[in-house]
């Protein structure tokens, strides 16, 4: 815990980013990008919610833009 901080658990990630907009403000460039991909988080799992293969390439190509920002700022390798 680098910061000290605890998080509560959960799937929501506009949550989850909006917490880490406390701790560094450059999470906003993101934020966007969190609240899209949250549909995929938890609600894709369950029947009734479909996407498109297009709608699969954006949340892949989004995931990654935000996994690679994320563990930059986590100074993760």
């Amino acid at each position: 815990m680098k910061h000290k901080r605890d998080f509560r658990k959960t799937h929501e990630l506009g949550e989850l980013c909006y917490r880490c907009v406390q701790i560094d403000s450059s999470f906003e460039l993101i934020a966007p990008i969190a609240v899209n991909l949250n549909p995929y988080a938890v609600e894709a799992r369950y029947p009734g919610i479909e996407a498109t293969q297009e709608d699969a390439k954006n949340a892949i190509r989004d995931m990654k833009d935000l996994r690679k920002f994320i563990r930059a700022r986590m100074e993760l390798k």
